[in-house]
Parts: structure tokens; sequence; C-alpha cells
């Protein structure tokens, strides 16, 4: 089958970004009938991560939790069911409150604090 040589028309949504593109049936098939093939970066992750990352675990650090509330309770090892049941909260709710960008009130943060304390050992 021959290559298919034509431009895509793209869709935008309100604010002029492009968000689809529409290919012709031939083109779209040529596209995803042959992978395109793994680079030598691509290959040296696979590698590293089927060795499990000895070679450069800093490269999969996680970030350092800033939220004070999940903070304290990832360090007590305490589940957030049981801290959202100790607060009279729903698990979702306290999902919110740690989520990373939100800033719960101080008054938040002691209450949370206070029921992490009567959920330790």
């Amino acid at each position: 089958m021959p290559a298919v040589q034509s431009a895509p028309t793209f869709l935008t949504d309100a604010y002029g970004r492009r968000t689809h593109a529409i290919l012709p049936y031939e083109e779209w098939e040529l596209l995803t009938a042959c992978p395109a093939e793994p680079d030598d970066l691509d290959l040296r992750t696979l590698a590293r991560l089927e060795r499990g990352m000895a070679d450069n675990p800093e490269d999969f650090e996680e970030t350092p939790v800033r939220n004070p509330i999940r903070k304290a309770r990832l360090e007590a090892g305490i589940r957030q069911e049981d801290l959202a049941r100790t607060l009279k909260i729903s698990q979702p709710a306290l999902s919110k409150m740690e989520r990373e960008g939100h800033r719960p009130r101080p008054s938040s943060i002691e209450r949370a604090l206070a029921g992490l304390g009567a959920l330790e050992p």
C-alpha cells in the first residue's frame, strides 16, 4: 500500500487550541499498523526499571510531601479512611484537604493533628 500524503485537518476548541486531528483512514492505518521503534533512552529506562532502578534511584525519588496533614498522617502510618472516621468527615473530604495546592485552614490542621494523636498507639 503506498504512503498517503495529505495534510490533516484540525478541530479546535473555543480558545483556538488544536484538540483533534482528522486524517484519511488509510493514513491512520499506516500510523497505527507499525509502532515506532523505541529509542536508546526508552531502552535504557526499561532496562533500569527491570533491574529495580538500581542505576539511578534518585531519578525516581518521590517528591516531598508539603501538606502538613498528609505528611503527619503518612509519618504515623494511618490510612485516610481511619483518620476521616475519627474526624467525622468523609474520606473524599480528607483527600481534598491533603491535596497539594490545597491550603487547609489552621483550625483544620489542628483538628486533624489532634485526630492523629488519638489514633496513634
